[in-house]
């Protein structure tokens, strides 16, 4: 049960975590949620002989402030849940040769839960085969992945890229030119300069 309620608490610190507070012209709703669970996450969550003692959670780059945003969410779920769960945060500086490591070394060392923000959606997809078949539980963040995992969690890119560039579009009133510098070729990248296009 504490497995299902920290799967939950980062459910709903992620969408907490992807919403836009502020109340003015540039807000929207996300009516595109992207959440889904399996049955082998609530059949692995209520196994009473199981508890939930390690995660670890593969993201980009520990730097980027929402990714540092995504390990604090779940040390603090974590805390919360109590037992002394060891939360282990890695980044992979976006390479997949680093994050299928940091995956392979999560399954080996019989990780619990792993959280991964795909650097390659269709890449991972071997390396979270692997942690599947090994009884882990793994939730993707930010971008889908070509995989099966347990959970999703993520923004309407497409939708952030539309509103970013509306908000740069407005203050520019029609002067000017707009550069786009892609960032790392990832799915959720891709997706906000196809929104903003």
């Amino acid at each position: 049960m504490k497995r299902f309620s920290l799967i939950l608490g980062i459910l709903g610190f992620a969408v907490v975590g992807c919403t836009n507070g502020a109340q003015n012209d540039n807000t929207a709703n996300n009516t595109g949620t992207n959440t889904a669970t399996n049955a082998s996450l609530e059949s692995q969550a209520n196994a009473p002989n199981r508890k939930l003692q390690t995660i670890g959670v593969a993201l980009g780059d520990l730097g980027n402030p929402f990714y540092n945003a995504v390990q604090k969410g779940a040390e603090t779920e974590a805390k919360k849940i109590g037992g002394n769960i060891r939360v282990n945060a890695v980044s992979s500086a976006f390479d997949l040769n680093q994050q299928t490591n940091q995956i392979e070394n999560f399954t080996a060392a019989n990780t619990d839960l792993i959280i991964i923000s795909a650097v390659d959606k269709k890449g991972v997809k071997p390396v979270i085969d692997q942690a599947r078949l090994a009884g882990k539980v793994v939730i993707a963040v930010d971008s889908a992945v070509d995989a099966d995992v347990d959970a999703m969690i993520s923004s309407n890119n497409t939708q952030a890229g539309e509103i970013a560039c509306q908000y740069i579009a407005d203050r520019l009133k029609g002067q000017g030119s707009v550069v786009i510098l892609n960032g790392t070729p990832m799915d959720s990248i891709n997706q906000r300069v196809s929104g903003c296009q």
